[in-house]
């Protein structure tokens, strides 16, 4: 590598030009499937844990709790107690999730 200008430069070209060349649409495919994967299962995390701590804010309390150990409850008796977004938001995410995980494969 020799200095030039104030920019290093390769026998094939500068430095960035190699690195963009070698960034393939595969590479952009499993970035975009592993950013996926991360935040919906962080969405779908933390709008589980937004249900559950609703539900046991509503009489009665054991359904938050129950919801809390067992997934698939939560967005039911969210949707019972007219939860609609925390719901939605729930599924959806773990569509994509699902999705996600299955491309990945």
């Amino acid at each position: 590598m020799s200095h030039e200008n104030g920019s290093y430069r390769t026998r094939q070209g500068t430095a960035v030009r190699a690195l963009v060349l070698d960034w393939t649409s595969d590479h952009r495919v499993d970035a975009f499937l592993v950013s996926s994967i991360v935040v919906s299962f962080a969405l779908l995390v933390t709008t589980h844990v937004a249900l559950a701590a609703g539900l046991v804010g509503r009489k009665p309390r054991s359904r938050g709790l129950l919801a809390l150990v067992l997934p698939p409850l939560a967005p039911y008796f969210g949707l019972r107690e007219k939860m609609w977004v925390r719901s939605v938001v729930w599924m959806v995410s773990l569509a994509v999730y699902v999705v996600a995980r299955t491309f990945a494969r």
